[in-house]
């Protein structure tokens, strides 16, 4: 579906398809574009292999990385060869040794990815990473809408179900639909467990991946 078709759909589903809208039209599109934010992070969709990396600077450890992305897989050398990553217990205090990083973590505080040692010069790395679409649905360029859906075809009804169960949650006496909600949510719900089982199935193995512990439902 095109952005258009989305909204389109969604008004005739949630019943406001006649204007004036109960609700605007940038309310909707925030709504289907945490959805399909929210979609990708449980299910898997996208890994990007390519998109993103960092150019390390002498002296420093830590480096902030896009708020696109939801877990980093694996670091890549420009040679191909991969960097190892550790976890660190808390507490850890690390030596202040400089060179070739040779592992690297992350901090789920701060958002961002380090190595250690400190980077002594300008290393260039490539990023494995699970991300979440690469721009937001409700993006705008110049002021208008821009993006259309990015997840695959069959699961952008999912985003529909997310954003009905958005409405009808809302506290408004005229809105609040308590049973509708819990329908939009269960097939929301199964579309999260059916786009799983195919990104499992796409990858030709069973996965497993951290999703961004802000995530709340």
């Amino acid at each position: 579906m095109t952005r258009a078709e989305l909204l389109q759909e969604t008004r005739f589903v949630i019943g406001d398809d006649v204007e004036p809208f109960k609700v605007s039209d940038t309310i909707l599109l925030r709504w289907l574009s945490d959805a399909q934010d929210k979609f990708c992070e449980r299910t898997g969709f996208f890994e990007d292999s390519s998109a993103h990396s960092i150019t390390t600077v002498d002296g420093t450890r830590s480096y902030a990385i896009s708020e696109r992305i939801v877990e980093v897989h694996k670091v890549f050398r420009a040679d191909g060869t991969e960097i190892v990553k550790k976890s660190l217990l808390g507490g850890t205090t690390l030596a202040t040794a400089t060179g070739e990083p040779s592992y690297w973590f992350t901090d789920l505080e701060t958002g961002k990815m380090s190595f250690h040692p400190v980077p002594d010069a300008e290393y260039v790395y490539t990023l494995k990473t699970h991300t979440m679409s690469e721009v937001p649905l409700n993006n705008k360029t110049d002021g208008v809408y821009d993006q259309d859906p990015s997840i695959p075809a069959r699961f952008q009804q999912s985003l529909i179900e997310w954003a009905a169960f958005m409405l009808y949650s809302v506290h408004d006496q005229e809105l609040q639909d308590k049973k509708k909600a819990s329908d939009h949510y269960a097939a929301w719900r199964l579309a999260l467990s059916e786009g799983r089982s195919a990104y499992t199935t796409l990858m030709g193995t069973q996965v497993s991946f951290e999703p961004n512990r802000g995530y709340v439902v």
